[in-house]
């Protein structure tokens, strides 16, 4: 999606201001709202549009405009925080929440939002792709990332790269979220290589055993590695010769050791590669 599609999404005003403060749309990255306060837009730098104040009820309605003017329907993906829009873009909420036997059953009252802006950077990998690949094999590698660094992004570039006609892997995306292939009615909108294939919106661990026994994937890339089931998935795409590329949220190595599914697997010599990411775009370390 065109950055400017995402402000379908917005309060006209807000998308007119700014289109007048000159920010160019391909820079966003963020795009931060709250009820009776200035919009936030990160671009490179930070810019506060002070003369611009979003009412509660203005948060209300966009909120309704990114669930598709249903937030009962995707009230699903409201129980994680956030609904993934079109191209892959993801809409962070927070508001007053309605648990059900002490779990989250729907969100309400919207106080905040932020508007992530997924970008395509063709040739990000470029730096470690050559660490990740060894003749016509490719190690079982984890990206290490706080939040907003650019993770997705980079396996979305190692996907379509892997699964594109200079190394012509077999790849399969189990893409939970939408995030990095963007599905619309069956065609990818991002470019994520010509031989892969995805299943989108399905629970990655159950995605992960379904391109198992039915796509004969080389490769297996996933966001966002959870809890036991996704371990259990990934031993199980490893024990059958199927290589794994994913992404946790951490700061360094040590934070993914600490963590009891991805930490045993890196103990265990199933994950052989390391990737920490730091600043956006910025690559610490491969191990």
């Amino acid at each position: 999606m065109d950055t400017f599609m995402l402000f379908h999404f917005l309060p006209p005003e807000l998308a007119g201001r700014i289109q007048e403060t000159g920010i160019s749309p391909a820079e966003i990255r963020e795009i931060r709202l709250r009820a009776e306060a200035p919009p936030v837009i990160v671009a490179g730098k930070t810019y506060v549009l002070h003369d611009t104040v979003l009412s509660s009820c203005t948060l209300q309605r966009t909120a309704g405009r990114m669930c598709q003017n249903s937030v009962y329907a995707r009230q699903e993906e409201l129980r994680n925080g956030f609904v993934t829009l079109p191209g892959g873009h993801r809409a962070g909420f927070c508001g007053r929440t309605v648990l059900e036997n002490g779990q989250v059953r729907s969100l309400t009252d919207i106080s905040s939002i932020n508007l992530r802006v997924a970008h395509e950077i063709p040739g990000v990998a470029d730096p470690i792709l050559p660490a990740l690949v060894h003749g016509q094999d490719v190690y079982n590698t984890v990206i290490v990332s706080p939040p907003a660094c650019g993770k997705t992004t980079l396996l979305r570039d190692i996907a379509r790269q892997l699964g594109g006609e200079a190394y012509g892997f077999r790849v399969g995306i189990a893409d939970e979220r939408g995030e990095l292939a963007a599905m619309h009615r069956g065609v990818p909108q991002n470019d994520i290589g010509m031989f892969t294939d995805v299943y989108d919106g399905c629970p990655k661990a159950q995605a992960m055993q379904m391109l198992l026994r039915g796509m004969a994937p080389q490769v297996v890339i996933t966001d966002e590695l959870g809890g036991e089931e996704d371990e259990a998935a990934v031993r199980a795409l490893t024990y059958a010769g199927v290589r794994v590329i994913c992404s946790i949220h951490g700061g360094s190595r040590e934070d993914a050791l600490a963590r009891p599914g991805i930490g045993a697997l890196i103990r265990a010599g199933v994950f052989r590669k390391t990737v920490v990411l730091g600043g956006i775009g910025q690559i610490l370390s491969v191990s």
